[in-house]
């Protein structure tokens, strides 16, 4: 069977001998159920079972959020600019 995986900006061509592949697997789609900009900023507004972040982190320390880069199936660029003028003081 002929696979390309997604790489990069591209994909690699991958040839499996039939006898070699059991499955493939692919994620499921993402359906939007409203504005995730939105969802975002609810979120941080109101985490599930922890306190907000300008109740967690003190005077001086930083606060790094990881997010999934593009060669991932997540809408990398909706979800960055959920994050726009997110301020310390809310979030």
């Amino acid at each position: 069977m002929h696979i390309e995986l997604p790489y990069g900006k591209g994909a690699l061509p991958l040839d499996v001998p039939d006898k070699n592949l059991l499955d493939v697997v692919v994620p499921k789609e993402f359906i939007q159920p409203r504005q995730p900009e939105l969802m975002i900023k609810e979120a941080l507004q109101d985490p599930l079972g922890t306190d907000r972040l300008s109740e967690a982190v003190g005077p001086g320390e930083t606060v790094a959020i990881v997010i999934d880069d593009y060669t991932r199936p997540c809408p990398t660029k909706v979800v960055t600019t959920g994050f726009r003028g997110v301020k310390g003081s809310w979030c």
